[in-house]
């Protein structure tokens, strides 16, 4: 686990992130941690390859919602969403 690849822009020492590289497909994840107890806004960003591609964006019971990188979401205080470019 490495963080190359995304940038993630937040105010909030809370937040942590991490990417993943699918070997196969070459697909970059983003899972961004929110380890406050408040909500926290975080802008991801991946690397200028994608920089404007379309991503995924997954959180625990919501549905899936896409959007275009650089992405910007609310996430609820000890929870987590996963990025993903599509």
């Amino acid at each position: 686990m490495d963080n190359e690849g995304a940038t993630v822009v937040t105010e909030s020492p809370d937040v942590h992130f991490n990417t993943h590289r699918n070997p196969s497909s070459g697909t970059l994840a983003c899972i961004v941690t929110n380890a406050g107890r408040t909500p926290q806004k975080v802008t991801v960003t991946f690397d200028a390859a994608a920089e404007k591609g379309p991503v995924a964006i997954y959180e625990p019971f919501k549905e899936i919602r896409h959007a275009t990188s650089p992405a910007t979401l609310e996430i609820p205080g000890e929870r987590f969403a996963v990025i993903v470019q599509s």
